[in-house]
């Protein structure tokens, strides 16, 4: 934490933009120019590699390649002709010509690739290599679609939604980058909630945290002493005041409640603490992904593990996420195309360092999930949610009880993000998606993070390339009897040990010690 100092004058004075918005940095994760070390602050993988690409770890600095830079799933050079894709598992990736037909159906501009015989456009996890860009659109699922508020558009290309405008925001011609923003020139007061107007030349709303005193923060709380007996007396939280008259606040990063500030940027919270939530506001933007910055949200009225929808607007209370939650979009989009969800507590998913418990935390039967599968470059913190903890081949813990009134699914994923999928069969309790499929059903979300598409001990996945995701049972890989040998005993009773006739337990990983496998 840092602490700085608000002139006397903050709730008098209207918040100022500070000239425009830092642009982001160039590319880097899998970007035009991969081979160069990344620049600090942002890490290299952070927010995730495309679904083309993987995590180098290691790196190899005689090649120009710092550590923890996305890299081709197809090697450092990549492909000399066709598209990087994941055939299967999380290591085995190939090269694929883009195509101009499936099914000899012509396919329309942006979709590069045939999907169980259909048209398809292509994404990655990152933004960056959206085969849509070229028509100045977003991979929306198989076809392209116009961009949506935040993401990156063309001044005069395909139209932002109704009542939006497409921006310049960052950079100048020919660099510059357009984001489609909410118009506010007819009425500054318009802006929906936790964001501010910006004037000048923008006229549109934009993240508090964007401007001038609009970080998060908290009070210092005063201190007041102790009494005759020792007991500390109790304080009001409240600001505290410095000789010349100005006020003293601390900063806080992502995952804490923050001070709820108006229009205006006056505090509006009472004394002692900030209703609001410090989450991550970001943009979108196709030369580099998700470009996200901390920004405090007001609390709405819904509760843990109660629905919630990504939606802003002034009057929406209840369906935005009460103090301390986050809405995790486990539940597709709703008839508006906001993020629908679950409220979930929030925590510091950085990961704990020696002396150092990150905060806030979770419970001891809990993991705190990297939902956005972000890398603070400050080692401080990362926003993430509480899962319950599980594992698919455990009698007590293989299935999850429900979150409220919404079912979870145990999925072999990693709180951390960094693996698609666990290498023991640890796991989390996800919220399920509103439609669920049993095994060999098609499902449409493969990222166990916007929720489960499959029951419990299933994963959304795909043989090959070109196949459709279906829910796949997983199995034991080392209840496989050896050479002609018996399993080991416990292979009897444990839950998702074997395969069902017909099937057999196939290694997903050739990681060493994985024993997770899928049943094909």
């Amino acid at each position: 934490m840092k602490t700085i100092r608000v002139g006397a004058l903050v709730s008098v004075v209207a918040i100022v933009l500070m000239g425009c918005p830092p642009p982001p940095p160039p590319p880097t994760d899998g970007g035009a120019d991969a081979n160069n070390v990344n620049p600090n602050p942002i890490d290299a993988c952070s927010g995730g590699c495309g679904d083309n690409q993987i995590c180098d770890v290691d790196g190899d600095l005689d090649a120009g390649i710092a550590p923890r830079t996305c890299v081709s799933g197809c090697g450092i050079q990549g492909c000399d002709a066709g598209v990087c894709r994941r055939v299967s598992g999380t290591t085995n990736y190939q090269c694929v010509i883009p195509a101009n037909t499936c099914a000899n159906s012509a396919c329309n501009p942006g979709q590069t690739a045939c999907v169980a015989n259909e048209c398809s456009c292509l994404v990655s996890a990152r933004g960056t290599q959206d085969t849509c860009q070229s028509e100045g659109q977003w991979c929306r699922g198989k076809a392209c679609g116009s961009p949506k508020r935040f993401e990156e558009c063309v001044i005069g290309g395909p139209p932002c939604p109704t009542g939006e405008v497409c921006r310049n925001v960052f950079g100048s011609p020919p660099n510059e980058i357009a984001l489609c923003l909410k118009d506010c020139s007819g009425n500054p007061n318009s802006c929906d909630v936790g964001e501010n107007c910006a004037g000048g030349s923008l006229n549109a709303c934009l993240p508090s945290g964007l401007f001038r005193g609009g970080e998060c923060s908290q009070h210092i709380p005063l201190d007041a002493g102790v009494d005759d007996a020792g007991v500390r007396i109790p304080t009001d939280g409240g600001f505290v005041t410095l000789p010349d008259g100005g006020l003293q606040q601390r900063t806080v990063p992502v995952g804490n409640t923050c001070l709820v500030r108006g229009a205006n940027g006056a505090v509006t919270d009472n004394p002692g603490a900030g209703r609001g939530n410090c989450t991550y506001a970001g943009f979108r933007v196709w030369r580099f992904g998700f470009f996200p910055f901390d920004t405090c949200v007001p609390p709405g009225t819904a509760q843990l593990g109660q629905r919630c929808v990504r939606d802003l607007t002034v009057g929406n209370d209840a369906t935005r996420c009460g103090t301390g939650l986050e809405c995790a979009y486990t539940g597709g989009q709703n008839d508006a195309g906001f993020d629908e969800g679950i409220c979930l507590k929030t925590c510091n998913a950085n990961p704990s360092k020696p002396g150092f418990t990150s905060q806030p935390s979770c419970g001891s039967d809990e993991a705190c999930v990297n939902l956005y599968r972000y890398t603070d470059p400050d080692d401080n913190s990362v926003l993430g949610v509480c899962m319950k903890t599980c594992n698919v081949f455990s009698a007590m813990t293989s299935s999850c009880a429900n979150l409220g009134s919404n079912p979870t699914s145990c999925v072999p994923a990693s709180a951390d993000g960094q693996l698609s999928l666990s290498l023991t069969g640890d796991g989390l309790c996800v919220p399920q998606q509103r439609t669920v499929g049993n095994v060999g059903d098609r499902c449409g979300q493969t990222d166990p993070f916007r929720g489960a598409a499959c029951r419990n001990g299933q994963v959304c996945s795909s043989n090959t390339v070109t196949d459709p995701a279906t829910c796949i049972q997983v199995c034991d890989t080392s209840c496989i009897g050896v050479d002609g040998g018996a399993p080991p005993a416990r292979c009897a009773t444990q839950p998702n040990a074997t395969c069902p006739s017909g099937k057999s337990c196939r290694r997903a990983s050739s990681t060493s010690g994985a024993t997770v496998g899928y049943c094909l």
